[in-house]
């Protein structure tokens, strides 16, 4: 009974971040991006917690990657222009 219920519960979840992903493609503020992008990020990370846990950790893991990609892309080209430029 209570795994039925949970089932629905992810699926509402799923058909409203594809409704709310699909409103992305309209002219919205700036704001809105925002918004969707944070409650996107947390229902993803809802629905892999309950299928499981391995599954939570690898979308951590990607999340937290993609992060830290947009901190260090500025480094990282630093140094492979630094290398080109010396050869």
């Amino acid at each position: 009974m209570f795994m039925e219920f949970l089932n629905k519960k992810m699926n509402y979840l799923k058909i409203i971040l594809a409704v709310l992903l699909l409103l992305c493609l309209l002219d919205m503020p700036y704001g809105f991006y925002i918004l969707i992008r944070y409650v996107a990020t947390l229902v993803i990370l809802y629905v892999m917690i309950k299928l499981s846990m391995s599954a939570f950790i690898a979308a951590l893991v990607g999340f937290l990657s993609s992060k830290f990609a947009a901190f260090l892309q500025k480094p990282i080209h630093e140094h492979i222009t630094r290398r080109v430029l010396q050869e």
